[in-house]
């Protein structure tokens, strides 16, 4: 149970605490917005509502076409396959590339948004897995929740050794 003073005492630890934590961030903050005002943030913020803007004529250009394939196709009893394949083809066109190469830009882009999910999810590959892991036989692989013999042997042997050091600790401390 704390006394009155002792829970006044945390109380104002807390607050400076607070006081500081709230002085630091406002202070990153203020840095922020002087970058900003610099000639090489206003670069920045321009060169990125740029880009945003080219995004979001490029997604109404591609929304256009793809509710023109897709009104085409309707109308003339195209199959599906078709009605992509035309939204394909008239992509490519408007981006000054081939079928061939939008297909293959298309490939790599499709392959990186899986890459970037993946990541995102917390999930590896197979390889990265492996490159990661210590080795068996260790207590960090038996950390890291492998359960095979040598890294269970392991464990044992760390947590003996750890008992024993604390034992001869604490006789020292009691000597």
């Amino acid at each position: 149970m704390m006394t009155v003073h002792e829970y006044q005492s945390a109380t104002n630890e807390i607050r400076a605490l607070q006081s500081q934590l709230a002085a630091s961030e406002l202070a990153a903050l203020r840095k922020k917005v002087a970058e900003l005002k610099t000639l090489h943030g206003k670069r920045d913020q321009n060169r990125r509502a740029q880009h945003l803007a080219s995004q979001a004529i490029r997604n109404a250009r591609l929304a256009k076409m793809a509710e023109e394939q897709y009104f085409m196709s309707s109308r003339y009893g195209d199959t599906p396959e078709i009605g992509r394949a035309r939204l394909e083809a008239a992509t490519a066109e408007w981006m000054g590339l081939t079928i061939e190469e939008y297909r293959r830009r298309e490939a790599v882009n499709e392959s990186n948004r899986k890459s970037r999910e993946r990541i995102a999810s917390g999930e590896r590959l197979r390889s990265e897995r492996k490159a990661d892991q210590p080795r068996h036989g260790s207590f960090n692989r038996y950390q890291s929740g492998c359960r095979c013999e040598p890294c269970r042997k392991a464990n044992a042997n760390r947590m003996r050794n750890y008992r024993a050091a604390r034992k001869s600790e604490a006789k020292e401390q009691a000597a």
